[in-house]
């Protein structure tokens, strides 16, 4: 054997030994951060709208009131966009926590006024008298169980400057605090549009999908941090 070849297997020889004590001790289970993380869910069919896999996003805070932690939790599909802070809009009450949107390219064909849609959630210290009133100044009625909490809900829209908001909220009262998870979808006036270039965008296609993000969502308080 050649001193060229010699050196040639040797190389080989430390590369795979230090292959073998990579794969021995990379860490094989990693804690899930607060917040954006994955997970595997049951694929949505092509007409809802996206065939990805789903995302968790979950937050928590600990009430110095209670002495709790209080906790949330909804899964969305892996290519929606996530804001928080005061990035986080589309709330109707206190303050929005976070905001899932559709990507901006959703929606594309047929041509039509859709503008944008999103998913909100947000919380406000108020009592129950203000808390089942939606902006405008109307009683939210309606009932619904989701679960295992009961929502007052009820749809708003609010119109201005050629757009038009279309929002189905569901509050709750939830450990003393108001909880508003918001399905929201954003139409432009069609009259502003060049006649036959767009059609009415059919909403449902999106409150479909919005729809599955609200059946996902849950609160719970507990005397440890729950979601980790």
């Amino acid at each position: 054997m050649t001193t060229k070849n010699i050196v040639i297997s040797v190389l080989v020889a430390v590369v795979l030994v230090l292959l073998g004590i990579l794969a021995f001790t990379y860490p094989k289970n990693l804690p899930r951060p607060i917040g954006d993380t994955d997970q595997t869910s049951t694929p949505m069919s092509p007409t809802d709208y996206s065939s990805a896999d789903w995302k968790l996003w979950h937050d928590e805070e600990f009430s110095k009131a209670s002495g709790k932690y209080l906790a949330y939790a909804f899964s969305y599909p892996r290519d929606f966009d996530v804001r928080t802070g005061d990035q986080a809009v589309g709330g109707t009450i206190g303050e929005t926590k976070v905001q899932v949107l559709f990507p901006e390219d959703a929606f594309q064909t047929p041509q039509s006024n859709y503008a944008e849609g999103f998913f909100t959630v947000s919380e406000a210290a108020t009592r129950a008298a203000t808390c089942y009133v939606s902006p405008f100044g109307t009683a939210l009625t309606d009932m619904e169980t989701i679960n295992g909490l009961t929502y007052k809900t009820g749809t708003t829209t609010d119109a201005g400057a050629g757009n038009l908001y279309t929002s189905r909220l569901y509050r709750t009262m939830f450990d003393n605090r108001c909880f508003e998870a918001a399905l929201t979808v954003h139409t432009t006036n069609i009259g502003n549009y060049d006649p036959g270039t767009v059609v009415e965008f059919d909403k449902e296609r999106a409150f479909t999908v919005l729809d599955k993000i609200l059946r996902s969502f849950k609160l719970s308080t507990s005397t440890m941090p729950e979601l980790q």
